[in-house]
């Protein structure tokens, strides 16, 4: 049926066709400057994620996700660290390839998430000290892998939405609708992942609440040596270490409504996140994983496994681990500068946001890429 000028675009966005779609094809084709400037104002989005701000914000800041002073300065060289860049206008820039680019350790794995007052009253409470294997420290750390994830998600949605109403200059009616679906593909995929996040994250301020930081169990490696790799990130993990499938994560149905995407179902089980914070601990270096309770039998067990590797292996299997699922990890340059090209073509395969974590190549551990941080030992929390 052919659409009037009056009648609602085909696309979805509840503007009339002849203020939308009705002359795209005339309108001049989008630069990739254009994408990456919106990419930075959503970037900089600012609010306060403070479990109870009760209305005492102050000025948003960048809040450091791994510490800055304890943890980012140890690794850095001339102030500086790798951090890793897997966002859309850096794959292309790289045609498709991510790249690790070198940031001062002031901006390195920061993002607008809380206001100073809120930040300082938060975490310094874990950072003014050694980290300490008791509930509430890992409950401040398992909280701002939360904050991150979502934040980034958030930011993920209003960015492609922004995309949305520009992506698609120029183009004839069939890429203009494909180019939509994609994009509607990816926003109702992350929207229902922001539902699963605010659910996570009232759970989180409830918990701070009451001061029942038991609700979330965890598994913590203690290294001689300071991590080479550090990370700050939530995910729901679908394939372990040893490349078993812990869960699947594929859920809902999706339908084509007006040339979008919408759920018409999903699960009543959220899939349950796992939170890992890798950092230096003084002299020495603490891999932690946590997660809900409720989630044991999902993640206890992997961890259980890989307590038993020994220390290279131990090494080699996290940061295999932060490569494939996390977005914010950084990275020591001397480390970086020492791995080979093959050790460093792998790293880069399996961040790369199209790794399949089911691929087996990638839990192959004939040959052994990372180094060893020197495993002290593991241990969990009191079930």
């Amino acid at each position: 049926m052919k659409l009037g000028r009056n009648d609602l675009c085909w696309c979805g966005s509840g503007i009339k066709y002849k203020k939308c779609h009705l002359n795209r094809v005339n309108e001049d084709v989008v630069g990739m400057q254009d994408v990456i400037n919106v990419l930075n104002i959503m970037n900089k989005r600012k609010m306060c994620l403070h479990p109870q701000p009760n209305g005492e914000c102050d000025k948003i800041i960048q809040s450091h996700t791994v510490q800055k002073n304890g943890s980012l300065s140890k690794i850095s060289e001339d102030g500086k660290v790798y951090y890793v860049r897997k966002d859309y206008p850096d794959l292309v820039k790289n045609e498709g390839e991510i790249g690790l680019k070198l940031v001062g350790v002031s901006s390195a794995s920061t993002f607008f998430g809380f206001c100073k007052k809120h930040d300082q009253d938060f975490f310094l409470k874990i950072e003014n000290k050694n980290f300490e294997k008791c509930y509430e420290d890992v409950f401040r750390l398992h909280y701002r892998s939360m904050c991150k994830q979502y934040y980034d998600k958030m930011v993920a949605i209003e960015s492609q939405k922004e995309q949305l109403k520009m992506i698609d200059r120029g183009m004839n009616a069939n890429l203009q609708r494909n180019v939509q679906m994609f994009l509607n593909m990816y926003i109702a995929g992350n929207e229902q992942d922001l539902i699963d996040m605010e659910f996570f994250m009232n759970e989180a301020c409830e918990v701070y609440k009451t001061g029942a930081f038991e609700k979330y169990s965890y598994c913590v490696f203690e290294f001689l040596r300071i991590p080479s790799v550090m990370a700050c990130s939530a995910f729901a993990m679908s394939v372990d270490a040893f490349g078993d499938v812990v869960q699947s994560t594929l859920s809902g149905v999706l339908r084509i409504v007006a040339g979008r995407l919408e759920r018409i179902s999903s699960p009543e089980k959220k899939f349950p996140l796992l939170c890992v914070n890798v950092f230096a601990n003084d002299d020495k270096g603490i891999a932690l994983f946590s997660w809900d309770k409720g989630a044991d039998e999902v993640y206890r067990k992997c961890f259980e496994k890989l307590s038993l590797a020994n220390s290279a292996q131990v090494t080699e299997m996290i940061v295999r681990m932060l490569c494939a699922y996390t977005d914010n990890f950084v990275v020591e340059p001397k480390w970086w500068n020492s791995l080979d090209e093959e050790g460093k073509a792998f790293f880069l395969k399996i961040a790369h946001p199209s790794f399949e974590h089911g691929s087996e190549f990638a839990y192959d551990y004939s040959r052994m890429y990372f180094g060893d941080w020197g495993l002290i030992g593991s241990s969990f929390d009191k079930n």
